[in-house]
């Protein structure tokens, strides 16, 4: 599947970064090999590009990943948010403790 129109015409890091970018989050599973082939550059290049998006997201404080070694390609992972914080359960805690009736 070939997204955004690229195949065929060189496009500058910044226009590859944004086209990964965008099918990353819409749940694609991208193969270095394809990426190199669409793009007309190097895996090298691909495995920089990812890089960039890593630090790109370190910096902004999202936890995030783009690798997943079982699918052998590259997919955006956030991982799993606890439903509550810590002062959250304290107080269901104390709600549940509270209506117990003895």
């Amino acid at each position: 599947i070939i997204h955004g129109g690229s195949y065929g015409r060189h496009i500058g890091k910044s226009e590859r970064l944004l086209q990964i970018y965008s099918r990353l989050v819409s749940g694609d599973v991208l193969p270095k090999k394809e990426l190199a082939q669409q793009f007309h550059v190097t895996e090298r290049s691909i495995q920089r590009d990812m890089e960039s998006l890593r630090c790109f997201f370190a910096e902004q404080g999202l936890r995030q990943d783009i690798f997943d070694k079982q699918e052998r390609g590259y997919r955006l992972e956030q991982p799993a948010l606890p439903l509550l914080n810590n002062s959250e359960i304290l107080a269901v805690c104390k709600i549940l403790l509270e209506s117990r009736s003895m």
